[in-house]
């Protein structure tokens, strides 16, 4: 039965404790997944805290991160589409094209232009519009205004 483990600060983690992840259609495990413990998710938050404060301005380095993840997917489709089908018991093809999908997207977050500004028309209402390098947010309220946010405000 394959164990995997956790990626904090760049090295794998092994956890004190491990659950079993289920296959739907035997209802037996097949895999063990590593039981985070609250220290261990703390330091993750930190290293995340800490890699971004490095490389928020270097916009080319983060689109060509995305483009990596894309690649590495499409590479291991197969794979990866297995796995998906072990742990939710969806059809292989269903499995495999999910991994597509989700490289489409780093693919298409990649291409995206990241509005710095804060842009409103009117101030009858406003549709906002977060584009934090994970996928697009559209949020509509009343009205017809336009709200738009780069990730540096948020990070802030």
């Amino acid at each position: 039965m394959a164990e995997f483990q956790m990626t904090i600060d760049g090295k794998a983690v092994s956890a004190p404790e491990t659950f079993g992840v289920i296959d739907p259609s035997q209802g037996k495990p097949f895999a063990k997944a590593p039981e985070c413990s609250r220290a261990q998710l703390d330091a993750a938050m930190e290293s995340a805290a800490q890699a971004f404060r490095h490389w928020r301005r270097d916009e080319a380095r983060r689109r060509q991160a995305l483009r990596d993840c894309a690649a590495a997917l499409r590479a291991r489709a197969n794979d990866l589409g297995r796995v998906l089908t072990q742990e939710q018991g969806k059809p292989l093809a269903k499995g495999i094209g999910e991994i597509h999908g989700a490289a489409f997207w780093f693919d298409f977050t990649a291409s995206l232009e990241l509005p710095v500004e804060v842009v409103q028309d009117d101030g009858l209402g406003e549709l906002d519009a977060q584009h934090p390098w994970c996928y697009v947010e559209l949020r509509e309220d009343a009205g017809d205004g336009v709200h738009e946010r780069g990730v540096d405000e948020f990070a802030r």
